[in-house]
C-alpha cells in the first residue's frame, strides 16, 4: 500500500472509492468518534472494514487444526465457538456491570 503523508494526514494512493448510505444514527456516531479521535470518518470506516475483513473474511486455521509440539497434546477438550463467545460476553457484562 502506497501512503503519502501531507500535513499530518495519510493519503493512501492505491484505494478504490465507494459510496455507502448509512443511517443518521450511524453517521452521527462515526462523526462524533472521528471528532474525538482527531481522525476522519473515512479513516474510521477503513479501519472497521479492515477489522471485519480480518475477523470474518480471511481464512483462519481452526484451533483444533493447529499442530502441538511433538509429544504434547491439549490438556483437555477444546471448547467450541459458542462456549468461547458465552465466556467472553459474560466477562464483558461483568466488567461493564450490564449483566443480566
Amino acid at each position: 500500500m502506497a501512503v503519502l503523508r501531507i500535513g499530518g494526514s495519510d493519503i493512501v494512493l492505491d484505494m478504490k472509492t465507494i459510496s455507502v448510505s448509512v443511517s443518521e444514527g450511524d453517521y452521527e456516531a462515526f462523526r462524533q468518534a472521528a471528532k474525538e479521535s482527531d481522525r476522519s470518518i473515512a479513516q474510521l470506516i477503513r479501519e472497521a472494514m479492515a477489522r471485519f475483513r480480518a475477523s470474518e473474511l480471511e481464512a483462519r486455521t481452526a484451533l483444533r487444526d493447529v499442530p502441538v509440539l511433538p509429544g504434547h497434546r491439549p490438556l483437555g477438550p477444546l471448547p467450541d465457538r459458542s462456549e468461547l463467545y458465552d465466556e467472553i460476553f459474560a466477562a464483558k457484562d461483568v466488567s461493564t456491570g450490564s449483566g443480566s
